[in-house]
Protein backbone atom coordinates (compact mmCIF):
# COMPACT_ATOMS: atom_id res chain seq x y z
CA UNK A 1 0.00 0.00 0.00
CA UNK A 2 2.82 2.36 1.05
CA UNK A 3 4.59 2.09 -2.64
CA UNK A 4 1.37 2.39 -4.22
CA UNK A 5 0.90 5.82 -2.40
CA UNK A 6 4.83 6.89 -3.49
CA UNK A 7 4.68 6.11 -6.76
CA UNK A 8 1.01 7.99 -7.01
CA UNK A 9 2.95 11.15 -5.99
CA UNK A 10 4.77 11.26 -9.59
CA UNK A 11 2.61 8.98 -11.81
CA UNK A 12 0.38 10.70 -14.86
CA UNK A 13 -3.07 9.40 -14.86
CA UNK A 14 -3.89 7.38 -18.25
CA UNK A 15 -7.46 8.04 -18.07
CA UNK A 16 -9.98 9.92 -16.52
CA UNK A 17 -13.33 9.43 -15.32
CA UNK A 18 -16.25 11.69 -13.71
CA UNK A 19 -14.48 11.66 -9.98
CA UNK A 20 -11.69 9.15 -10.55
CA UNK A 21 -8.56 8.72 -12.45
CA UNK A 22 -6.42 5.88 -13.65
CA UNK A 23 -2.94 5.10 -13.18
CA UNK A 24 -0.59 2.10 -14.08
CA UNK A 25 1.61 1.25 -11.40
CA UNK A 26 3.81 -1.77 -11.48
CA UNK A 27 1.78 -3.69 -13.81
CA UNK A 28 -1.57 -2.69 -11.85
CA UNK A 29 -4.36 -0.62 -12.89
CA UNK A 30 -4.64 2.06 -10.13
CA UNK A 31 -8.23 3.96 -10.02
CA UNK A 32 -7.92 6.78 -7.26
CA UNK A 33 -11.76 8.02 -6.46
CA UNK A 34 -11.69 11.90 -5.66
CA UNK A 35 -14.01 11.82 -2.33
CA UNK A 36 -15.11 8.17 -2.87
CA UNK A 37 -17.24 6.68 -0.29
CA UNK A 38 -15.00 3.43 1.53
CA UNK A 39 -17.77 1.24 2.03
CA UNK A 40 -19.34 1.89 -1.41
CA UNK A 41 -16.48 1.33 -2.98
CA UNK A 42 -15.57 -2.25 -1.14
CA UNK A 43 -19.46 -2.55 -2.02
CA UNK A 44 -18.38 -2.73 -5.76
CA UNK A 45 -15.38 -3.81 -4.64
CA UNK A 46 -17.01 -7.22 -3.84
CA UNK A 47 -19.56 -6.88 -6.97
CA UNK A 48 -15.90 -7.18 -9.09
CA UNK A 49 -14.30 -9.55 -7.48
CA UNK A 50 -17.24 -12.19 -7.85
CA UNK A 51 -17.14 -11.18 -11.65
CA UNK A 52 -13.41 -11.66 -11.73
CA UNK A 53 -13.50 -15.12 -9.67
CA UNK A 54 -15.83 -16.15 -12.99
CA UNK A 55 -13.16 -14.87 -15.45
CA UNK A 56 -15.51 -12.13 -16.15
CA UNK A 57 -13.54 -8.93 -15.09
CA UNK A 58 -10.41 -7.53 -13.67
CA UNK A 59 -9.20 -8.86 -10.45
CA UNK A 60 -9.53 -6.55 -7.58
CA UNK A 61 -6.32 -6.52 -5.46
CA UNK A 62 -6.24 -4.06 -2.70
CA UNK A 63 -8.63 -1.01 -1.25
CA UNK A 64 -7.38 1.53 0.90
CA UNK A 65 -7.65 5.45 1.72
CA UNK A 66 -5.77 8.06 0.50
CA UNK A 67 -6.67 11.13 2.42
CA UNK A 68 -10.23 11.49 1.53
CA UNK A 69 -9.78 9.50 -2.17
CA UNK A 70 -10.41 5.68 -1.80
CA UNK A 71 -7.48 3.89 -4.30
CA UNK A 72 -8.59 0.36 -5.76
CA UNK A 73 -5.57 -1.93 -7.21
CA UNK A 74 -6.25 -4.11 -9.81
CA UNK A 75 -5.33 -6.26 -12.52
CA UNK A 76 -4.35 -3.59 -16.03
CA UNK A 77 -6.34 -4.81 -18.71
CA UNK A 78 -3.79 -5.55 -21.66
CA UNK A 79 -5.14 -2.87 -24.12
CA UNK A 80 -3.12 -3.77 -27.39
CA UNK A 81 -4.99 -7.42 -26.97
CA UNK A 82 -8.29 -5.97 -25.38
CA UNK A 83 -10.09 -3.86 -27.78
CA UNK A 84 -12.27 -1.14 -26.14
CA UNK A 85 -15.71 -0.90 -27.47
CA UNK A 86 -17.04 2.61 -28.81
CA UNK A 87 -20.57 3.04 -30.48
CA UNK A 88 -20.53 3.58 -34.05
CA UNK A 89 -22.44 7.04 -33.69
CA UNK A 90 -21.38 9.31 -31.06
CA UNK A 91 -24.33 11.28 -30.88
CA UNK A 92 -25.73 7.77 -29.20
CA UNK A 93 -26.03 7.18 -25.28
CA UNK A 94 -23.40 4.81 -25.27
CA UNK A 95 -25.51 2.62 -23.28
CA UNK A 96 -27.70 1.93 -26.62
CA UNK A 97 -25.39 -1.39 -27.36
CA UNK A 98 -27.90 -1.55 -31.17
CA UNK A 99 -25.13 0.97 -31.73
CA UNK A 100 -22.69 -2.05 -32.21
CA UNK A 101 -21.76 -3.92 -35.30
CA UNK A 102 -23.32 -7.80 -34.96
CA UNK A 103 -20.16 -9.55 -33.70
CA UNK A 104 -19.28 -6.71 -30.76
CA UNK A 105 -23.11 -6.98 -29.87
CA UNK A 106 -22.94 -10.57 -29.56
CA UNK A 107 -19.64 -10.64 -27.30
CA UNK A 108 -21.55 -7.94 -25.40
CA UNK A 109 -24.59 -10.09 -25.00
CA UNK A 110 -22.70 -13.21 -23.97
CA UNK A 111 -20.47 -11.25 -21.62
CA UNK A 112 -23.56 -10.23 -19.88
CA UNK A 113 -25.31 -13.41 -19.51
CA UNK A 114 -21.94 -14.47 -18.14
CA UNK A 115 -22.27 -12.25 -15.70
CA UNK A 116 -26.05 -13.20 -15.48
CA UNK A 117 -25.20 -16.76 -14.37
CA UNK A 118 -22.95 -15.36 -12.05
CA UNK A 119 -24.88 -13.95 -10.19
CA UNK A 120 -24.70 -10.48 -11.04
CA UNK A 121 -26.58 -7.31 -12.99
CA UNK A 122 -24.57 -4.93 -14.17
CA UNK A 123 -26.88 -1.85 -14.58
CA UNK A 124 -24.45 0.34 -16.22
CA UNK A 125 -23.32 -1.91 -19.09
CA UNK A 126 -22.73 1.11 -21.76
CA UNK A 127 -19.88 0.51 -24.16
CA UNK A 128 -17.00 1.91 -22.27
CA UNK A 129 -17.90 -0.63 -19.50
CA UNK A 130 -16.45 -3.83 -21.78
CA UNK A 131 -13.74 -5.34 -23.38
CA UNK A 132 -13.35 -7.95 -26.14
CA UNK A 133 -10.21 -10.02 -25.83
CA UNK A 134 -8.43 -12.65 -27.75
CA UNK A 135 -9.73 -16.45 -28.47
CA UNK A 136 -13.08 -14.51 -27.39
CA UNK A 137 -12.65 -13.85 -23.77
CA UNK A 138 -14.47 -10.26 -22.61
CA UNK A 139 -14.16 -8.46 -19.53
CA UNK A 140 -16.77 -6.07 -17.89
CA UNK A 141 -15.32 -3.12 -15.49
CA UNK A 142 -17.08 -0.49 -13.31
CA UNK A 143 -19.53 -2.00 -10.98
CA UNK A 144 -20.68 0.88 -8.79
CA UNK A 145 -24.00 0.50 -10.17
CA UNK A 146 -24.24 -3.26 -9.43
CA UNK A 147 -25.93 -5.79 -7.62
CA UNK A 148 -26.81 -9.38 -6.49
CA UNK A 149 -29.01 -10.79 -8.99
CA UNK A 150 -30.90 -12.15 -6.22
CA UNK A 151 -31.81 -9.37 -4.26
CA UNK A 152 -31.21 -6.41 -7.24
CA UNK A 153 -33.64 -3.44 -7.28
CA UNK A 154 -36.51 -3.12 -9.72
CA UNK A 155 -34.31 0.13 -11.11
CA UNK A 156 -31.18 -2.23 -11.98
CA UNK A 157 -33.74 -5.27 -13.22
CA UNK A 158 -35.12 -2.90 -14.94
CA UNK A 159 -32.09 -1.41 -16.98
CA UNK A 160 -31.12 -4.79 -17.72
CA UNK A 161 -34.19 -5.40 -19.74
CA UNK A 162 -33.05 -2.06 -21.60
CA UNK A 163 -29.81 -3.69 -22.39
CA UNK A 164 -30.47 -6.95 -23.53
CA UNK A 165 -33.58 -5.99 -25.66
CA UNK A 166 -31.95 -4.33 -28.69
CA UNK A 167 -29.06 -7.38 -28.37
CA UNK A 168 -32.06 -10.20 -28.56
CA UNK A 169 -33.92 -8.21 -31.75
CA UNK A 170 -30.96 -8.36 -33.63
CA UNK A 171 -29.41 -11.82 -32.77
CA UNK A 172 -32.95 -13.46 -33.97
CA UNK A 173 -33.85 -14.76 -30.24
CA UNK A 174 -37.05 -12.82 -30.68
CA UNK A 175 -38.84 -15.79 -28.82
CA UNK A 176 -36.56 -14.65 -25.45
CA UNK A 177 -37.36 -10.71 -26.08
CA UNK A 178 -41.01 -11.75 -26.00
CA UNK A 179 -40.57 -13.10 -22.47
CA UNK A 180 -38.68 -10.38 -21.30
CA UNK A 181 -41.17 -8.11 -22.45
CA UNK A 182 -44.04 -9.77 -20.77
CA UNK A 183 -42.25 -10.08 -17.44
CA UNK A 184 -41.09 -6.41 -17.84
CA UNK A 185 -44.86 -5.36 -18.21
CA UNK A 186 -45.57 -7.61 -15.47
CA UNK A 187 -44.54 -5.19 -13.51
CA UNK A 188 -42.90 -8.21 -10.50
CA UNK A 189 -39.62 -8.11 -9.95
CA UNK A 190 -39.60 -11.97 -9.55
CA UNK A 191 -41.11 -12.33 -13.24
CA UNK A 192 -38.06 -9.94 -14.60
CA UNK A 193 -35.46 -11.91 -12.51
CA UNK A 194 -36.69 -15.11 -13.67
CA UNK A 195 -36.80 -14.03 -17.12
CA UNK A 196 -32.97 -12.61 -17.30
CA UNK A 197 -31.61 -16.32 -15.66
CA UNK A 198 -34.08 -18.30 -18.85
CA UNK A 199 -32.09 -15.35 -20.84
CA UNK A 200 -28.53 -16.53 -19.76
CA UNK A 201 -29.17 -20.24 -19.38
CA UNK A 202 -30.13 -20.81 -23.04
CA UNK A 203 -27.71 -18.36 -24.55
CA UNK A 204 -25.15 -20.72 -22.50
Amino acid sequence: MTNYIKALETSKPVAFGGFSELHIIDGKAVKVLEDGCYSDVLQECLLQKQAADAGLAPQVHNVFRKGDDVVVVMDAIDTKNFKHSEADNDDIAPTLLGELNDDEMLKGFKLYCKMLQAGIVHADYHTGNFFFGPNGKSLAIDFGIASQLGIATKTHLTRAVQFLLPCLQRLDLGYLADDLIASYQSGSKNAIRESLEFIAAEVA
